[in-house]
């Protein structure tokens, strides 16, 4: 996921103190990007994923609604 696209999402945090600097759930360090891929290879259900590591199944889905939003804004 790119920096910028990142950085415009208010579900997401991006520090370059945390997991050098790649998008992550907030309050976690838990990268944005192994989510997207748990989920598109078939890993489990979303709350399968956030009982798995720990997440909050709110802060995933508002991470999907807004990347969602923004694909369908551009």
């Amino acid at each position: 996921m790119p920096s910028d696209f990142a950085n415009s999402l208010d579900s997401v945090t991006v520090d370059p103190l945390v997991r050098s600097g790649a998008p992550v759930i907030p309050g976690t360090r838990f990268p944005v990007a192994q989510l997207l891929l748990e989920v598109a290879e078939g890993k489990g259900s979303l709350e399968t994923i956030c009982s798995e590591y720990g997440l909050v199944l709110r802060d995933v889905r508002a991470i999907f609604a807004e990347i969602g939003t923004a694909f369908i804004k551009a």
